[in-house]
């Protein structure tokens, strides 16, 4: 949760910078999804179609 909350509303971009496309996202490691996430709110905002994306790794939780 602190992780998404760290996250939130962190990421803009403005409209035009990126031309309108269908966009894959990223990532080296997903922990929470939290950047994913904040990653595809701000392209989307800006008028971008994120259509998915890939990582390298997922994060498991400690036991």
């Amino acid at each position: 949760m602190q992780r998404s909350l760290n996250v939130d509303g962190a990421m803009s971009l403005k409209p035009g910078v990126i031309p309108r496309a269908d966009l894959v996202l990223i990532d080296d490691v997903v922990t929470t999804g939290a950047t994913l996430r904040e990653a595809a709110r701000a392209l989307t905002a800006a008028g971008c179609h994120v259509i998915g994306s890939v990582t390298a790794c997922v994060a498991q939780p400690l036991r």
